[in-house]
Formats: structure tokens, sequence, C-alpha cells
């Protein structure tokens, strides 16, 4: 029965005709009247054809115990369906056909699998300020209706085509993007790969605006990432709702992610996002041609500090340790716990004398942690490695110049800082079509 999707709908034909659309599709379903017992399911399609919005959010809160919800009516239903998002239906389609009701119970059971929240209210404001909205759109007449449609709730601004989009959405990070599949020039397709390969607007969610007519289309972009399809012409309440689902949808992605590249401990990012972080900063290094170096560090005999304060000096060592390096960071600086008690910094711009300078006064820092009241303090050996302006080189073989570094501090005395030798690191430029990016 959880392998299933229940259908509940109040009358028998809509629950006749959404069960068919899901056997087309060769997904099994059972069907359920809104009073029936309730069911484990693998999610939920939850019709809400002349229905109220006060039915509409009791239903939600009722299927939502169920499984993810995918609330469903017509053009007529949009009240209902947006009280249905609001009451925490993870989605809304409008007159979905087979294929599309198919690929948003894909998307359902993904987000399922992943954690997301279910229930939960629509996505709160930011600190300071409204959410943000870019609209691309090239009628203009569309594109200034959309914007007054939307500036009571957003922050609101307009691009003409998708080059000026792709500008606007790197240079003033909107949170959500609002834009037509059918574009001069670039088209909405093209424009959201764009985005999704743009470490700056990977994860701002897309929602597309097509024509009724465009089933294939708005299946592939469904496929593609998008985040949702508002289908001209529209309404301003589903409008206000889709938005609305997308800004809750990308909270908790955010939160999600924050989650995974989030080191228990100390609260750093963990070497999950390190990676992403260090692979990002050498390639703007080569780019642009600026230095960039890596410090890494760990404590000094840890070993001794648990065997004789126990491992819950250990902990405080490590978690002050941490603290110790945030504090020393500047805004573009960046650190991760790479394990154990290893930790590596990310210096954009920095040479190896400036990265040594920052690791000396951590160095300094760490000697007025106290573990115990006997003034048990901690120490520690670190490894600088830095790539000189235009010549590339790998995360793995800038970590293992590091590393190759710490080992010699370690070797020669611990407590002390040593810089990588020129072989630990590439020294030819990389071929032109590598670092002219």
């Amino acid at each position: 029965m959880a392998e299933r999707i229940a259908v509940v709908a109040g009358s028998s034909f809509r629950r006749t005709l959404l069960a068919d659309a899901l056997a087309e599709c060769g997904l099994p379903s059972v069907k359920l009247a809104p009073d029936d017992p309730i069911v484990r399911a693998r999610a939920v399609i939850l019709d809400l054809t002349a229905g109220t919005p006060e039915l509409a959010e009791h239903a939600v809160r009722r299927s939502a115990t169920m499984g993810p919800v995918l609330v469903v009516g017509t053009g007529a239903d949009l009240s209902a369906l947006e009280a249905g998002v609001r009451a925490g239906a993870t989605d809304l389609a409008v007159d979905p056909a087979p294929a599309e009701l198919a690929m948003r119970l894909r998307l359902l059971a993904r987000a399922r699998s992943i954690g997301v929240q279910q229930g939960a209210s629509i996505a709160s404001r930011p600190a300071g300020g409204r959410t943000r909205v870019l609209v691309v759109e090239d009628d203009r007449d569309t594109r200034e209706l959309l914007c007054e449609l939307l500036s009571e709730e957003h922050e609101v601004f307009g691009a003409p085509d998708a080059e000026e989009g792709l500008e606007r959405a790197r240079r003033e990070a909107p949170d959500v993007i609002l834009m037509d599949l059918f574009l001069p020039g670039m088209n909405g397709f093209e424009a959201a790969r764009a985005l999704q390969e743009d470490s700056r607007t990977a994860t701002i969610p897309v929602l597309f605006l097509s024509a009724e007519a465009d089933e294939k289309a708005r299946v592939q972009g469904l496929e593609l990432g998008a985040a949702d399809f508002v289908v001209k012409p529209f309404s301003s309440v589903e409008l206000l709702a889709r938005v609305d689902k997308a800004l809750r949808a990308a909270k908790q992605g955010e939160h999600l992610r924050a989650l995974a590249e989030t080191d228990a401990l100390t609260g750093l990012p963990n070497f999950r996002a390190l990676l992403a972080r260090l692979d990002e900063e050498i390639k703007r290094a080569e780019r642009y041609h600026h230095p960039l170096s890596t410090v890494m560090l760990d404590l000094d005999d840890l070993k001794g500090i648990n065997d004789r304060l126990g491992h819950a000096a250990g902990n405080r060592a490590i978690i002050s340790l941490g603290q110790a390096i945030a504090a020393q960071l500047r805004e573009t600086d960046f650190a991760a716990r790479y394990g154990g008690d290893e930790f590596v910094l990310v210096l954009p711009h920095a040479v190896s004398a400036q990265a040594a300078g920052l690791a000396e006064r951590l160095r300094t820092a760490m000697r007025s942690i106290r573990l115990d009241e006997e003034g048990t303090t901690i120490r520690g050996s670190f490894g600088v490695a830095s790539l000189r302006a235009g010549i590339g080189a790998t995360p793995d073989q800038l970590l293992r110049a590091a590393d190759a570094a710490l080992y010699r501090a370690k070797r020669e005395g611990r407590d002390r800082i040593r810089i990588a030798e020129p072989d630990d690191l590439p020294q030819q430029r990389p071929a032109e079509a590598a670092w002219r990016g």
C-alpha cells in the first residue's frame, strides 16, 4: 500500500479520472473518499474541485499525514488550490495531463526521499527586507503586469531577454526567477541551464511562463529542474501561489544543503563543502590570475589530551580551535573541518607570506585557550600551500601540498609553520584553453 499513490477526491468520477491518468503512466494508486481511513502512501493526490479554501486547508492537513501532497483542480478552483499550498501541500496542478501529473509526483517522491518537511508554512521573508523576484519576459505589457501583481508581496525587477536576465540574476541574486519559456535569442531552457552552471545562481528557483498548449515543454522543464510553470493566460491567485511554493521549497532546500555541508561539532563547513569551495576558488584564481593560498593545520598531541583529560576535553579543544579559526578569517576567506582534528583555510588573494602571517596569528591565539583549571593549552602545526597567479592546480594537488608542508612541521618538532616546497605544486602555467575560462 505504501508504494501506491493515494487519490483523494469527493466524487467517484474524479477519483476514477485521476486514477486512470496514473495508470496510463504505470503508477499504481488507491482511491479514497475524504473521510476514508488514513493509509500510508508514496504520495497523495488531493482533488480540490469545487472545494472552498476552508475545506482545502482541512483536507491538506489530514492528507499530509499519509505522504507528500499534490493538490489538483480546475481553473475555477484556484482559491482552494492556493489555500492548499498555504496549508502545506508540496505542489499544485491545474488540469494536469497524465505526463505532467506523473512528473510532479516523481518530484514529490524525490523531495520525500531527501527529507523535505511537509506541512511547512509559506517561506518566511528574509530578515531586513522582502523576497526579491526577477521577471524575464520580452513582452513589455506582460512584464509590467507581472511586476505589478507581484509587487504587493515582493520586491520585483524585470528584464526583457535572457541575456539581461542572466546578468541581473548574477548581479542582484533574486530569491526566485519568473521567466518566459520563449524569448528572443536564448530561450528559457538555455537560460535555465546557464543559471545552473553558475555557482552564483545555481540554487535560484526558476518558474517558467508557458502557453497552455505547451504540455511537452512543461514536462521537459520539470525534468530540467524548473521549480514550476505558470500557464498563460495566468491567474493572479495561481501566480502568487506558485511563487510562494517555489520560495518555500528553496528555503527548505537551502536548509538541507546547509545541514549536509556543516560539521556538527564545530559548526564550520565540512569536507564536502571544502572541496566545492576550493574548486570554485581555484577556477576563479585561474580566470583572473590572482594568488590563492591554503593553510592546513591540526592539533598537536590530541591523543595525549584525550588520555589525560578525557574525550570531552578533546572535543572542547577541537571546538575551541574552530572558534579561534573563525575569529581570524577575513570576509572572503573560508575555513572547514577537514576531519578529526585537522582544519583547512582557503585564502583568496593571499600569497604564501600572507597566509603564513595568518597562521602565526592563529598559532599565537591558540596559546590563550584553556581546557581545564590547571591551564592546559593547545598547540598546532601548520602547512601553507599557494598558487601563483595564473598557475592552475586541482583541489587535491593543493591539499596534498599543504599536507606535505604540515607533515614537515610535525616532523621538525610541531607547533610551527612550514610552507610547501616548489616541487610540491605545479610550476607551469596551464594551456591557454585551460585557464582563459
